[in-house]
């Protein structure tokens, strides 16, 4: 009995220690040459293709800031609400590893590009702001490839390959909610055009900084940091892996030390790989071959004037505008090309919010699973918007059955020419090359005198037996007629003299 208090009291404690994360993202940045070099930037290269003196760190060689990766900076601090500090400066951060042949990276410890800011955790307007603590430019590191031989290769192809650092405050407290947070970063960097935010290909890697702090005081684990994990599917289980670890060692009593860690995906945990560096370490030092980095305000005002429309800012515009939902909004957002496609198709009928909902609806539905099955995005779709909206247009008018435009969406999509309405007609698809009205009509009352039981039901009150007949209507003349159409039908069938 009392062991089973304990653990009860034990549980209650450990409830009081809530997961805090903060997150470190290096993002590479989408530029034709490195931060400081003339090295290209292409990927899928063969190893060490891409190198020029500078990136061996070979004598004589002296860095020269791309300009490009410094705009590249400044329009994503901007998007993320930062300070943009005037002067920045660059430093040498010193560490002996054979993947940074200078034995120091350059990077902006003591005074970054930008500082502050915040970007939502998700697309909804009631997700938690997460702050930015810091935005810096710096170089990437060489790959290293280790052999089965237990020989260690590197490629500088990606030494010197221009970096932002966005570093966040602790403000995360899931696994769920960092994964989410990375998402939306990266749709923004790729909206920018700054970044393409790959994370299998290693052009967008995060660190998280994981502990546990107690709700009623300031007393917190030791901050561990998992490095480099490559998915947020991993992220966030290994953010929850390590936060679980810690409640773990606080029920044992077990001591928690500050150190860096790897997520191995096979056994789901995080794997000690060297304790956690203080910055003295690193002998940060100025960087003397380059001077301070200085942003004029009309240099930054030209970023702010050609800043595109931001992800959430236009899944909360796609809501109010074209009243769509927001689990609609955010899909046609999350799609490549999506939100234009639909705001094209909308375009056609400005004033009238159910044909913006029925085009999203068609979007989401027929075009979006015929894209899957053949592996194509919005993006790259062949149909112009308004050919689709016209397609759009005979189901909302019901001229043509929703199982017969899609057929006509899959005679489009594999290349049928002419206009909606003359494919429709050659393939006898619209509703009026079928079945008249009154056939239809005197078609459904045999389906109603063929189902007793269901008709006694109906007439007794049981009105939700309309649904049956509409079900059985469906299965026979779908294709000739609409839902409504044939709802209609049935009511008067079973409210005349003729059903009773």
């Amino acid at each position: 009995m009392r062991a089973t208090r304990r653990a009860a009291c034990s549980a209650l404690r450990l409830a009081e220690w809530q997961t805090v994360v903060g997150l470190e993202i290096h993002a590479q940045i989408l530029a034709r040459t490195k931060i400081f070099s003339g090295g290209a930037t292409t990927f899928h290269q063969p190893p060490n293709a891409n190198v020029v003196s500078h990136d061996l760190s070979l004598p004589g060689t002296l860095p020269v800031l791309n300009h490009r990766c410094v705009e590249a900076g400044l329009l994503t601090a901007t998007a993320l609400q930062a300070t943009v500090n005037h002067q920045s400066t660059f430093d040498r951060k010193h560490y002996f590893y054979y993947d940074m042949p200078a034995g120091y990276q350059i990077t902006q410890q003591g005074q970054p590009l930008a500082e502050g800011g915040r970007l939502r955790a998700g697309y909804k307007r009631d997700d938690p702001w997460i702050r930015i603590q810091r935005l810096q430019l710096e170089q990437d590191s060489a790959k290293s490839l280790h052999t089965a031989a237990g020989a260690t290769l590197v490629d500088f192809n990606r030494a010197g390959m221009g970096l932002m650092e966005i570093v966040t405050e602790p403000d995360l407290t899931s696994g769920a909610q960092a994964a989410s947070f990375v998402r939306q970063l990266v749709a923004l960097l790729k909206t920018l055009g700054v970044s393409d935010g790959k994370l299998a290909e290693g052009s967008l890697r995060v660190d998280a900084n994981v502990s546990l702090k107690h709700s009623e005081s300031d007393a917190t684990t030791p901050r561990c940091e998992v490095k480099n994990v490559n998915g947020l599917r991993f992220l966030a289980k290994a953010i929850e892996y390590e936060a679980q670890r810690h409640r773990d060692a606080l029920a044992q009593d077990q001591p928690l030390t500050m150190e860096t860690r790897y997520y191995d995906v096979p056994s789901n945990t995080t794997i000690p790989m060297r304790s956690k560096e203080d910055d003295l370490d690193y002998r940060f030092m100025p960087e003397p071959n380059l001077p301070p980095l200085v942003v004029e305000a009309v240099w930054l005002q030209a970023l702010v004037d050609r800043m595109p429309e931001l992800p959430q800012a236009r899944v909360q515009r796609l809501e109010d505008s074209y009243g769509l939902k927001p689990a609609d909004a955010i899909a046609l957002e999350e799609e490549p090309g999506a939100a234009l496609y639909f705001e094209n198709m909308a375009a056609a009928r400005p004033d009238d919010q159910n044909w913006a909902r029925r085009c999203a609806h068609w979007l989401l539905g027929p075009v979006f699973a015929q894209l899957r099955v053949r592996n194509l995005e919005v993006g790259t779709l062949c149909i112009p918007s308004s050919v689709m909206a016209e397609l759009v247009g005979l189901v909302q008018e019901e001229q043509i059955t929703i199982p017969n435009a899609q057929q006509v969406l899959e005679l489009l999509l594999d290349g049928a020419g002419g206009t909606v309405d003359e494919i429709a007609q050659e393939h006898d698809l619209l509703q009026g090359t079928m079945m008249t009205e009154d056939v239809l009509r005197q078609k459904i009352a045999e389906i109603v005198q063929s189902h007793p039981k269901q008709l006694a039901k109906y007439q007794q009150g049981q009105r939700g037996v309309h649904g049956f007949f509409v079900g059985q209507a469906m299965q026979q003349f779908g294709q000739e007629s609409s839902a409504k159409q044939l709802s209609k039908l049935i009511t008067a069938v079973l409210e005349s003299d003729h059903a009773i």
